[in-house]
């Protein structure tokens, strides 16, 4: 796919002295790569910690760690 964008003077500036004008492609290529695994990331990482909330209340609801009853248990 081609595009065009938009630097920022200075970072074209930055840009231009740290890689040249044949690598840019890859270099965009690779930030954004990166960008979208950090995201997905982030998002795996939300979604363990909502997972984790829930399981919590979930055992506090149901008392799961109260000790047990034992009155109707037989007696051997």
């Amino acid at each position: 796919m081609r595009t065009t964008i938009v630097l920022d003077d200075q970072l074209g500036v930055r840009l231009k002295k740290k890689i040249s004008m044949r690598k840019l492609s890859a270099f965009v290529n690779a930030c954004l790569r990166e960008h979208f695994e950090r995201e997905g990331e982030e998002k795996r990482l939300d979604d363990l910690e909502k997972a984790y909330r829930r399981a919590s209340l979930s055992l506090k609801k149901t008392n799961e760690w109260d000790r047990p009853d034992i009155e109707e248990w037989p007696e051997w």
